[in-house]
């Protein structure tokens, strides 16, 4: 638009610069990508395909190393099934002795479970050293499983030993009471416990043969917030204990009739003159005496 100034005469136009100034400079092409000249443009398709193939190259070794890894891990397992499988031939107490072993967590002087591999080893080499499936190789297994002048030998032992020794203890303090409420299995008896090992697993067969099929149980480690329970005719299983101690029944005398007849029955054939509580809690040990109604 034209403004009409004064000073340049009456009349005289003057254009804005706004509209001369396009006119001065060279014309601006519209935007968009920049151009990339025929050298560049090769150079950077070639990085590209490069990088594509490393990416391919590097996908392809971590598939074989998986594949690798997998078939690596097959083999151990069936080398580890096939040891198994020779050791419980060659001596079915080695087998129990390594498997109670592994349920101990009290920490030894070295490592226990290469001293459970080791014992393994020790028994199948001994086996070796006879005619396979004969009772020489099942004697030479047995005597290299009782050698206890080996640390190693004495090592699993002693951790078996131990284990099988709160075992019994279980057996016999586990106390096991009816639970009613949203909360439980309908029939279900629940019993606590606190136990040095790790007894669960080995506790599953005696009591699924004392319940029978028509009674669901559960044992509550508190300790490590475990619940070995049973609650049908399958195998008993391990769980996550789904309530916490404290939302558990109190420890003790409970309200259950069958606890009070216990009780009276305790009561009655305690002879309490002939108290000896040194030898109690060498044989009962105090940490026990809290899921015990009768004391």
């Amino acid at each position: 638009m034209a403004i009409a100034m004064g000073g340049r005469g009456q009349g005289e136009l003057f254009e804005p610069a706004g509209a001369v100034l396009p006119a001065l400079l060279p014309a601006v092409p519209p935007a968009g990508p920049p151009a990339v000249p025929p050298a560049w443009e090769e150079t950077l398709n070639g990085a590209l395909q490069a990088q594509q193939a490393q990416r391919a190259q590097r996908a392809q070794r971590a598939q074989q190393e998986l594949q690798a890894q997998r078939a690596q891990r097959a083999q151990q397992e069936l080398r580890e099934l096939q040891a198994q499988q020779e050791l419980r031939q060659l001596s079915i107490e080695a087998w129990d002795d390594a498997c109670a072993a592994a349920l101990n967590e009290i920490p030894f002087p070295g490592a226990l479970d290469e001293e459970i591999g080791r014992f393994v080893r020790r028994v199948i080499a001994a086996g070796r050293s006879a005619p396979p499936n004969t009772q020489a190789a099942r004697i030479a297994a047995e005597q290299a499983r009782t050698d206890r002048g080996d640390p190693g030998v004495r090592a699993v032992q002693e951790a078996a030993y131990q284990v099988r020794h709160e075992l019994d203890r279980m057996m016999g303090f586990l106390r096991f009471s009816p639970q009613d409420g949203p909360d439980y299995p309908k029939g279900l008896y629940l019993a606590r416990c606190t136990p040095d090992h790790f007894v669960l697993p080995a506790l599953a067969e005696h009591f699924r043969l004392r319940f029978g099929d028509e009674i669901p149980w559960a044992i509550v480690d508190e300790k490590r917030g475990l619940a070995l329970i049973r609650d049908g005719e399958g195998d008993p299983r391990l769980i996550p204990a789904a309530l916490p101690p404290a939302a558990l029944p109190p420890a003790g005398p409970g309200r259950d009739g069958w606890e009070e007849l216990w009780r009276t029955y305790h009561r009655a054939v305690n002879n309490e003159a002939r108290g000896n509580p040194a030898l109690q809690r060498r044989l009962m040990p105090v940490r026990y005496w809290k899921y015990l109604n009768e004391l």
